[in-house]
């Protein structure tokens, strides 16, 4: 069969690379009956017309059969020059029916500047008794070529606008909105190219993965398309997958939001409103202060939506009310307006408070992130020799054992234990025979091997999993690999074949590589995602408590779970232990930049583990969010991949977790660890200072001038309303010939609490004045930090004005002072 493959993939090659069609007229009598009985197959893009270099399509293959009999039919796609990447489609066509199915290509990487078309050749094959041969289509031409439109990224928008069922659009309204799209597009600068933006509505998505990977931008207009879960699930993965999503919440009920994001979904409506006039205000993404404003009036109402957001930066509002907000949803971001779109254009420019708002949304998507990559050392290693098993040593000795009492007690009822001096050291000999054939055979060769290391990441309330996987595949012997990815999933070869190899989808949904053979003693890495649907959801609940931070799994094995971590983009890591059936999070436990483990002792394996967790927790990547979450290592799961025998599936799990958060009864004393406890910039005398960094939790480095900042500290909602009974802070500074000064809020004033000249290294302030702990209107413990002028500043701020009219130069007296991290472990007690 592999033979006849290579032959066919051969010809094939020949007939392209020579541009001709065949023609097998009399050659092949099946495919003169093909064309007489009126079958024909055709290819077209789907959705988009224009695609781009190195990201995967979408193509639709249609198929008519006006026979008497249904027909199975395999078409085989190859894009450009690149015969070593096949890709096929195999579906069945009713009798007197037409049909349309999908199949997933990679277009792979141009030159744009010297090509801006690439071909796609598609061809019928027919299959039996293991042999494939041409098939011609109702015209007699086995091969087909078409040219596809290239684009460069960043120019792909598309627009949802099917209407929800049941719904009767208004007439020119879906029209208007899109013409206000494409002019907040074309005004956008964004430095881009402009493609094309295709408007989905009347439409469905393909159901795979890869359907809309070519996008940068995506806008839901209306909420149709999430009636239908699998495109909800596919927007949901494009979009943690780093795409730009706006959502218009004016256009839609809540409940279609909640079934895009689920436990993310970030803005509870209180009521609805129409205005014939308002001024939007443009806000400081970090401080929250306007920073600029329009008017807008017409004599035609627009809606908008009033309510409360939990976003990630709300950067314009309308009398106090949210009126576009951002939040970072896994590695993507998603963009919410509450006002009508065409409100925000005036006279064919968006408003000047908006402005930068669709500047930034019309910008490249981030790109799908593959993070399962960093675990390729991880799962290399897991490929040698096998050590036996202590369960199978145990097993020979306890055998052993046996024996020896079974043969004992028979011989002193004999009355000849004498004999014993015989069978001990024979069952010895015999244990150590088995012992040491078992040890030589795992070490003489190593077994066909298939490791998988995943990341997987919980999402819409614990029903789904995102999953990210790199797996190798080793075998000391040529086996034709027999791997299937589930309907769910999608997988690539990481290096390139030395052969011809053809993906090939089915109409059940699964994927397979057609003759894909592992050649002997090589590692081959494969990757693989897939979006699964789980029958007991997977959740961790926790609480504040007395010892800290506590919570509870359900839905998976918590035997099997290890090295727990609570994690964020913008706190420091908190360490999780053990205790019963819980996962406990001690104050103490908080680590330091860099750190994912608090024990000083670790194996080899915790050791990877911890490379790969450095990997991960990348400022730049962004991949945890501001919300804590759990994050935990576990048995590689059943997810996406199917390999037959002979091999041996193993490997890990890293899973990311959403906390639920447990109301801490009332009366119950708690405390917060540091990385629960939220810092926001306040205001002080100077106004906004940008010396921290909320989103991401950094301080600015090598400051040579005195300031000072505001911090808000917020305590989680679940332990609200409270009183609080200690703060203690934690800092790492080097500020030498300088003081630091941090004061605390007591009523409308502050107090100095602590002074520290020429601070270096940890400093630990403990606050338990009932006073200073007062939380202000705004729920939170108000905090100033502030490093002074060094004395050298001083005396050349408060020097006379030379001849020349500039002071004297004391940059050579200034010293470089920097804060590493500052963090507030909360304590108190709830109402």
């Amino acid at each position: 069969m592999k033979r006849n493959f290579l032959l066919f993939v051969l010809l094939w090659i020949g007939l392209v690379c020579c541009g001709e069609v065949c023609v097998f007229g009399q050659d092949s009598p099946a495919q003169s009956d093909n064309a007489k009985r009126g079958i024909a197959v055709s290819v077209n893009p789907a959705g988009m017309r224009q695609q781009v270099p190195g990201q995967w399509a979408t193509m639709s293959v249609s198929g008519s059969n006006h026979t008497d009999q249904d027909a199975q039919e395999s078409v085989v796609l190859q894009v450009g020059d690149d015969a070593k990447h096949q890709f096929s489609r195999k579906f069945l066509i009713p009798a007197h029916s037409r049909r349309q199915a999908w199949v997933p290509v990679k277009i792979p990487k141009v030159d744009l500047e010297a090509q801006q078309r690439i071909d796609l050749t598609s061809i019928r094959i027919g299959e039996s008794e293991d042999v494939e041969t041409f098939q011609a289509n109702s015209i007699g031409e086995p091969i087909v070529k078409r040219s596809l439109m290239l684009s460069k990224p960043g120019a792909q928008v598309a627009v949802l606008s099917q209407p929800a069922p049941g719904k009767k659009p208004v007439a020119g309204d879906l029209q208007s909105v899109v013409d206000a799209i494409y002019q907040m597009r074309d005004q956008s600068d964004s430095g881009f190219d402009r493609g094309e933006l295709v408007n989905y509505v009347g439409s469905f998505l393909p159901p795979q993965t890869q359907s809309l990977d070519s996008l940068d931008q995506l806008i839901l207009i209306d909420e149709g398309f999430l009636y239908d879960s699998t495109a909800a699930a596919r927007v949901g993965q494009w979009l943690r997958d780093g795409g730009r999503l706006w959502v218009m919440l004016d256009r839609m009920k809540p409940d279609s939001v909640r079934r895009l994001l689920g436990d993310q979904s970030c803005f509870s409506s209180f009521d609805r409103v129409e205005l014939n006039q308002f001024q939007i205000d443009q806000l400081n993404r970090t401080t929250g202060h306007i920073v600029e404003s329009s008017q807008w009036s017409s004599d035609t109402p627009v809606a908008m939506v009033r309510g409360t957001a939990d976003a990630d930066q709300i950067v314009c509002a309308i009398d106090g009310w949210p009126a576009a907000f951002t939040k970072v949803i896994g590695n993507g971001e998603a963009l919410f307006t509450t006002i009508d779109v065409r409100s925000l254009v005036g006279d064919g420019v968006p408003l000047a408070a908006f402005r930068q708002v669709s500047d930034d949304f019309f910008t490249p998507k981030a790109g799908a992130q593959r993070y399962a990559d960093v675990m390729m050392p991880l799962v290399d290693n897991e490929i040698g020799y096998q050590i036996p098993r202590r369960g199978l040593i145990a097993a020979v000795l306890g055998f052993q054992l046996l024996i020896v009492l079974a043969i004992g007690i028979w011989l002193a009822r004999q009355k000849r234990l004498d004999r014993m001096a015989i069978v001990i050291p024979v069952t010895v000999a015999i244990a150590s025979v088995a012992l040491i054939w078992t040890g030589k055979r795992q070490s003489g060769s190593i077994p066909p091997t298939f490791v998988t290391g995943q990341f997987a990441r919980v999402i819409l309330g614990g029903t789904e999993v995102l999953v990210d996987s790199i797996s190798a595949i080793y075998s000391d012997q040529t086996i034709e690999l027999d791997l299937v990815a589930l309907p769910q999933a999608t997988m690539s070869l990481v290096e390139t074949p030395d052969s011809p190899q053809r993906l090939q989808w089915t109409d059940d949904g699964q994927s397979r590589w057609v003759h894909l053979v592992q050649p002997p003693g090589v590692v081959r890495h494969l990757r693989s995602e897939s979006h699964e649907q789980l029958k007991k959801p997977w959740t961790f609940q926790g609480q504040f408590t007395e010892r800290g931070f506590e919570g509870k799994l359900d839905g998976i094995d918590f035997d099997n779970c290890s090295d727990g971590l609570v994690v964020s983009d913008s706190t420091p890591s908190l360490s999780l232990a053990k205790s019963g059936d819980s996962w406990v999070g001690a104050s103490e436990a908080v680590l330091l930049e860099g750190q994912f483990a608090k024990e000083s002792m670790l194996s080899e394996r915790q050791r990877q583990r911890q490379s790969v967790l450095r990997e991960l927790h990348d400022p730049k990547k962004k991949l945890f969010g501001r919300a804590p979450s759990l994050l935990m290592w576990t048995e590689a799961q059943p997810f996406g991949l199917e390999i037959a025998k002979p091999f041996t599936s193993r490997g890990s799990a890293l899973v990311q977790m959403p906390i639920r958060y447990q109301r801490t009864p009332s009366a119950t004393t708690f405390t917060v660890p540091a990385n629960f406890v939220r810092m926001e910039v306040a205001a002080g005398d100077d106004g906004y200072s940008t010396l921290f960094n909320p989103q991401t939790g950094r301080w600015l480095e090598e400051r040579t001038r005195a300031q000072s900042t505001g911090v808000r500290c917020y305590l989680p909602s679940s332990v609200m309303p409270c009183s609080l009974t200690k703060a203690v802070i934690e800092m790492k500074i080097t500020a030498p010939s300088r003081t630091l000064q941090i004061d605390a809020a007591v009523g409308d004033q502050f107090e100095t609490i602590y002074q520290q000249p020429n601070p270096s290294g940890l400093v630990r302030i403990l606050i338990d004045d009932p006073d200073q702990l007062k939380l202000d209107a705004k729920g939170s413990l108000s905090l100033r930090i502030a490093v002074s002028s060094t004395e050298q500043e001083l005396a050349a701020s408060n020097s006379p004005v030379q001849s020349n009219g500039s002071q004297q130069d004391s940059a050579a007296d200034s010293r470089v002072w920097q804060i590493d991290f500052a963090r507030v472990t909360l304590t108190g007690k709830t109402q």
